[in-house]
């Protein structure tokens, strides 16, 4: 297993920003899967000037920062999400 620099991290985050600010949709808030997903959506919010929120309506986007079982983010998947990593083939 290869480790991930903290400069690659940020560079994928940056690069996720692009896509999602290149989607249609524009998203009001972010919505960050506990534990993982809190660095991932707080550098988000800063890069796309979006608040942190407790609550996901049709307009906030679930983060979460890996997705190894699919466990988490199965219930999630009613709603957008955006993650960094896909560990598990199931999901890509």
């Amino acid at each position: 297993m290869r480790k991930i620099s903290e400069v690659e991290v940020d560079d994928l985050i940056k690069s996720l920003a692009e896509q999602i600010k290149r989607d249609p949709k524009k998203y009001t808030g972010l919505f960050p899967v506990l534990r993982g997903g809190y660095h991932i959506a707080s550098e988000l919010g800063r890069i796309l000037n979006l608040p942190l929120v407790s609550k996901i309506t049709e307009q906030t986007l679930v983060v979460d920062d890996l997705v190894d079982s699919g466990k988490t983010i199965a219930q999630y998947l009613q709603f957008d999400t955006a993650v960094l990593f896909v560990k598990n083939d199931n999901f890509n």
